[in-house]
């Protein structure tokens, strides 16, 4: 049951039963569920280290973090929650600090047991200052396991949405501030928070709206690249609803800014340019670092994955560090301080003439950071 997000339950139905609730007046909508999935980990032509690795020294500072100046970030985080919508996270990962309670769609333990969630977390607030890993955006953040994919990456949009509404239910009670979505489908995006028309409402559009109401800020993953419909960032849900914080991915070796650097794990593009796989357009807000991430994974351990999906957690930290300064900031005024400080020319910015090059995220006060 959904109560939280908007009122209503997911259930298997007969046609006859479907369109026995459509003709009930005290019903607004049926409507046919969806899969989802997470954005697929590409790994790539390996052309140096293994895709597999483990950090350096005490808290390595990865590429993807140097790349938006993000290591200068130490502060208390404790008053921004950030719940990672995807698999689950490994609650016992060293590098990680996962907070009780969490929510499983299937109705078991929240724990990853894919990767994929874990992943994430740790590009968000990997913690510092015990050398026991890699480092993210907002050190040591409170993070939140919502799983609402199994552990194959699939999911649908009841079982996102059981997360979501838990998240919107819990937000004030836990400082749930911020909503990392790795995931999505190409689908046709809805108008109006939920409304096709006059006849389709979208429920999952209405609850990311429901979100941004309750003061979440949102990020999403603007997609890979499909065979078929090509890297329309518009037609990937939910990165191509506009009260989203779409993120495309960029390719950087070095960390640094200038386009000197070598592909390292994976080979998609020039460097600090627009990744090959990744989906563009007018609807994705900012870039990110997004090929060979270093971040943590189940067991202990750290692997580097490729896709948007590792994109978009660099600026669901970045949407951390800035509700950290600015508790009271709507889900909007997050969207544009992050833009506004974004690196859209020089040295810092994402390279090429595509025309919906966005600005690359970024939490430097100096291009002379980036070089």
């Amino acid at each position: 049951h959904y109560r939280t997000v908007f009122r209503g339950f997911s259930a298997s139905l007969s046609d006859a039963q479907a369109s026995g609730l459509r003709r009930d007046p005290q019903v607004s909508a049926v409507v046919a569920d969806r899969p989802l999935s997470l954005v697929p980990n590409l790994i790539g032509k390996p052309v140096g280290a293994p895709s597999q690795a483990r950090p350096q020294g005490k808290d390595s500072v990865p590429p993807g973090i140097d790349r938006i100046d993000g290591e200068s970030i130490i502060r208390n985080f404790g008053n921004v929650g950030v719940a990672v919508v995807d698999t689950g996270i490994d609650f016992t990962h060293p590098a990680l600090n996962v907070k009780p309670p969490s929510f499983s769609a299937f109705g078991t333990s929240a724990n990853d047991a894919n990767g994929h969630g874990t992943h994430v977390a740790g590009v968000i607030a990997g913690r510092i200052g015990s050398g026991i890993g890699v480092r993210g955006v907002a050190p040591g953040a409170p993070l939140y396991a919502v799983q609402v994919l199994d552990a194959n990456g699939n999911g649908s949009w009841s079982t996102v949405l059981a997360g979501l509404d838990w998240v919107a239910a819990n937000a004030g009670a836990l400082k749930i501030r911020v909503v990392n979505l790795s995931l999505g489908g190409f689908d046709f995006p809805s108008e109006d928070c939920g409304a096709v028309g006059e006849w389709v409402w979208d429920p999952f559009h209405y609850a990311i709206c429901t979100l941004g109401q309750l003061g979440v800020t949102v990020v999403a993953a603007a997609g890979n690249s499909d065979p078929v419909l090509g890297n329309e960032a518009w037609m990937f849900l939910p990165g191509g609803y506009p009260e989203v914080i779409a993120v495309s991915a960029i390719a950087d070796y070095d960390g640094r800014g200038g386009g000197a650097g070598s592909p390292t794990c994976a080979d998609f593009g020039p460097d600090d340019t627009l990744a090959g796989f990744s989906t563009r357009g007018a609807t994705v807000a900012l870039a990110a670092p997004g090929v060979c991430v270093l971040s943590t994974w189940p067991n202990g351990g750290y692997q580097q994955l490729s896709g948007t999906s590792a994109a978009a957690p660099h600026v669901a930290g970045a949407a951390a560090v800035y509700l950290a300064s600015h508790p009271g900031a709507s889900p909007a005024a997050v969207r544009s301080a992050l833009v506004s400080s974004g690196r859209l020319s020089g040295n810092c910015a994402v390279r090429g003439d595509d025309p919906y090059r966005p600005p690359l995220v970024y939490l430097g006060q100096s291009d002379s950071d980036c070089r």
